[in-house]
């Protein structure tokens, strides 16, 4: 496990490449996915439960309401977040683009009780320094792929798109798009949508949840 110290150094704004893109500026739509049953989280890949679902129902009908038409639909590859897109899927008549890019943020064990005891560390932690001596090893550059990979699949996003993903990854990107170093940057609620737009290699906030 990674030293908690070697995350809380004061960070300053990534740099982050885009190409330009062209108006009108596509708007992105994070979605975490709904509630997992407590009991499931020490599985690698849990589904929703009972609530979980109910709540992806209700914001497929939300979103086919305030979305005059359908729109292109992400979602991370965890089962998770594919059933929470589906039943807005199924509204929109359409197939969720599958796109491990948006997945959970790796750990350095894949173990269920050290992942989460390193997920809880994290939570008081900053996003490590590109900079720093520390990012040259095996997992920082795991996780600097990752990070990278999340904010390319934003640049690549041509029109209008919903992406379902997890707390950690919408942290991120709201982090990249606001400049903060913090980890827990703000706590999504399940299904609740924070919203960003692209424009001329600028990512930035429109509406956080």
């Amino acid at each position: 496990m990674l030293a908690l110290a070697n995350w809380c150094r004061p960070q300053r704004r990534p740099r982050i490449e885009f190409p330009l893109t062209e108006h009108p500026v596509p708007k992105i739509h994070l979605i975490r996915h709904g509630h997992v049953a407590p009991g499931d989280r020490g599985c690698a890949d849990p589904g929703l439960d009972d609530l979980g679902l109910a709540q992806a129902a209700s914001l497929a009908l939300r979103l086919a309401e305030q979305f005059p038409r359908p729109l292109p639909i992400l979602s991370s590859p965890l089962l998770r977040c594919r059933q929470t897109a589906a039943p807005l899927a199924q509204l929109w008549n359409s197939t969720p683009t599958i796109d491990a890019r948006v997945s959970e943020i790796p750990s350095p064990s894949a173990e269920p009780a050290a992942r989460k005891a390193w997920l809880t560390e994290m939570l008081a932690a900053s996003w490590p320094d590109p900079a720093s001596p520390d990012s040259s090893n095996d997992f920082s550059m795991r996780l600097s792929a990752w990070q990278n990979a999340a904010l390319a699949a934003i640049a690549e996003c041509a029109e209008d798109t919903v992406i379902f993903s997890h707390y950690f990854a919408i942290n991120w990107l709201c982090s990249a798009a606001s400049g903060s170093a913090r980890i827990d940057r703000f706590r999504p609620a399940h299904t609740a949508m924070t919203s960003c737009e692209f424009d001329r290699g600028v990512l930035s906030l429109i509406e956080q949840a």
